[in-house]
């Protein structure tokens, strides 16, 4: 996305005008083309975009059984890791369950349960337009009980805390009957640079919207990786650290001209100042331990230095793992022809 149409699309957010600047202050992130075949990530200026009920997932599962290891296929090799009943709330219609939960925090991939418990709830379950509920997300956000989904937790501080993130919520139409509807939820951020462990959970019940904030640290193991090398990949930036967990790797870098940010009245942010031809010759690749490279795809974006990422203001390349890959295949990280071995 070049920096007019950036703008251009930043103009079209539908905000008041007090978080329409908020959103600004979030540093920008910059998109490239998708050439992954595993999941189609967009990759978001400013804040959020959701990708609510219009993002293609997987076949819905016939059974109402394991809609995670059906909706994501990696999730099959971690069927130890995904928790059961993990939150639920009822009143004296309606009964709502996160029957699975699975998270490396960067990654947070939820099923929800509805069960109407008497006609009235049934009558509720029955009319009630969850699609309108997932738009409002898409809209406004979740988080101020309107909608239905969840988010990261940025706790109210976009500069410090900000990460970009997309998120989807879709019913699981063919498992749904008049007395129990079922819908996947989750949301992918760019990194765990949000600090809060927390994502916020906004649904529906006759009563009103509600919202929470669930423990999303993750049950899904993450490994840490120190980058060091005597060569240099690149003039704009130096790699420092990379987090890798069998759902997603995050590699961190300093930057060196890569953006630069600006201050003016009621405005804060930052451009892109990376030529475009620098940025397309970046080539990044897990290997295996047999040799074999995988070329990486994601995001790239800026974060805030702090101790947690190693202080590092730049997420050189961020997202899902590679399909049928898991964490324990790479033995080390490629960029632009420079190998770091991952200790």
């Amino acid at each position: 996305m070049k920096e007019k149409e950036l703008i251009s699309a930043f103009s079209e957010i539908t905000a008041d005008e007090t978080a329409k600047n908020e959103i600004g202050r979030k540093i920008f992130i910059k998109q490239k083309e998708k050439k992954s075949t595993f999941f189609k990530r967009p990759l978001i200026a400013v804040v959020a975009v959701a990708c609510v009920f219009a993002c293609s997932l997987p076949v819905v599962a016939e059974s109402v059984k394991a809609h995670l290891r059906e909706k994501f296929p990696e999730a099959e090799t971690m069927q130890e890791n995904i928790q059961y009943a993990f939150y639920e709330d009822s009143d004296d219609h309606i009964k709502i369950t996160v029957e699975e939960f699975l998270s490396d925090e960067m990654n947070v991939l939820m099923t929800v349960h509805y069960k109407a418990l008497d006609e009235k709830g049934k009558e509720w379950l029955i009319n009630r337009n969850f699609e309108h509920d997932a738009e409002a997300s898409r809209s406004i956000g979740v988080g101020r009980n309107v909608g239905f989904g969840i988010h990261p937790d940025m706790q109210d501080n976009t500069i410090i805390h900000g990460v970009n993130y997309s998120y989807n919520t879709e019913e699981l139409k063919e498992s749904s009957t008049e007395t129990d509807r079922f819908f996947v939820t989750f949301y992918e951020a760019s990194s765990r640079d949000y600090d809060s462990e927390k994502g916020i959970f906004s649904y529906p019940m006759p009563s009103g919207t509600k919202t929470v904030y669930l423990d999303t640290k993750g049950n899904v193991p993450v490994s840490e990786f120190s980058l060091a090398s005597d060569k240099v990949p690149s003039e704009y930036f130096t790699p420092t650290y990379m987090e890798l967990s069998d759902l997603s790797f995050v590699i961190y870098a300093m930057q060196h001209g890569v953006y630069e940010t600006f201050s003016e009245p009621r405005n804060y942010g930052g451009r892109w100042i990376l030529p475009d031809e620098e940025y397309d010759n970046i080539r990044i690749y897990f290997v295996k331990a047999n040799g074999e490279k995988i070329r990486l795809d994601g995001w790239m974006n800026s974060t805030h230095p702090d101790e947690k990422n190693n202080h590092s203001d730049l997420v050189l390349l961020s997202g899902r793992l590679p399909e049928g890959m898991k964490a324990e295949d790479v033995v080390s990280l490629e960029i632009n022809g420079v190998e770091y071995k991952l200790r």
